[in-house]
């Protein structure tokens, strides 16, 4: 993920007031440097059990998004 895209997603959530976490910050980046709307799996896919985001974290954040 680029780091532009990381930089657009701490902003946008600054600007909500609103805590700024990493999972936040990923989901997020991977959400605008996509072309067209992803679903769950898709975003889940997009992260590796190392990263420390799991399913449950992703479902969390999207559910907080919208």
């Amino acid at each position: 993920m680029s780091a532009a895209k990381h930089s657009q997603a701490k902003t946008l959530l600054r600007e909500t007031g609103a805590r700024i976490t990493r999972p936040r910050v990923e989901i997020l980046a991977v959400l605008l440097a996509a072309e067209r709307a992803l679903s769950h799996n898709e975003v889940e896919n997009r992260f590796d059990g190392a990263q420390g985001i799991d399913r449950v974290t992703v479902y969390r954040v999207l559910d907080w998004l919208s």
